[in-house]
């Protein structure tokens, strides 16, 4: 896929935006998301004018500052991993306290509402944990997630080639025109519902590869709820982190 990528500026109603803007020739829609870093990313399509990009910006500028502040402010006041026990990690929508233990074996498992992780000795090393931990997350992810394709793609009429997890910073999901789909291991953290339409939604790229109208009528139809989803993914997001 042909990406240009340039940085970009605009003085708004709402004061200084600025933004990366990411051109494709594929792409027929303009999406603009906020990362939890703050930073602002346009996607649009590589013949729309700089006047339209501009507009749009514009007439969206008060929603991606409240954004902006949100995650400022939400991951400000989020600790700082260190992978000591009495740390919350979500897994399913709940909440689970890490509890690391010393024992001869190397594995992480949830137990009475707690998430165990192993350590060889007192004087662990927290890296170790947390790679344990996300080779945690990361079976039972594609464990769940391949059941909740199977479900659905037979609930859907449709035929996917195969189901693979990654940890990824920014994205939750990605249908590609092959067939696979390739989901984020965090995605183990939320809600089973918020799981559900994100499975659902990936399913619906291997009818429609955009963001267009007909692609989210058809998310609709499968999943009514689908805006009160992505509501809560986006005020959410800082929570779900390993």
């Amino acid at each position: 896929m042909s990406l240009h990528v340039a940085e970009q500026s605009l003085k708004t109603d709402s004061g200084l935006i600025k933004y990366q803007l990411i051109k494709s020739k594929k792409r027929k829609t303009v999406s603009i998301s906020i990362l939890r870093s703050g930073m602002v990313k346009v996607n649009a399509p590589a013949q729309i004018a700089a006047k339209e990009i501009e507009r749009l910006v514009n007439d969206k500028s008060r929603w991606i500052s409240e954004k902006i502040d949100f995650f400022a402010n939400t991951c400000a006041s989020l600790p700082k991993r260190e992978y000591k026990s009495g740390e919350t990690f979500k897994y399913m929508g709940r909440d689970l306290l890490l509890k690391v233990i010393c024992s001869g074996e190397k594995k992480v498992f949830v137990e009475d509402g707690q998430l165990v992780a192993t350590a060889q000795s007192q004087q662990y090393s927290p890296t170790a944990i947390k790679n344990r931990i996300v080779e945690f997350y990361r079976a039972e992810a594609l464990n769940y997630l391949s059941k909740r394709c199977e479900y659905y793609a037979q609930q859907m009429g449709l035929r996917y080639k195969d189901v693979s997890v990654r940890l990824n910073k920014n994205t939750w999901g990605c249908c590609y025109s092959d067939g696979r789909i390739r989901f984020n291991l965090k995605l183990l953290m939320t809600p089973p519902e918020i799981i559900d339409y994100v499975v659902i939604h990936e399913l619906c790229h291997l009818v429609h590869q955009n963001h267009s109208s007909r692609f989210w009528d058809l998310v609709s139809r499968h999943y009514p709820e689908y805006k009160a989803a992505i509501e809560h993914m986006d005020i959410n997001r800082a929570l779900y982190e390993l």
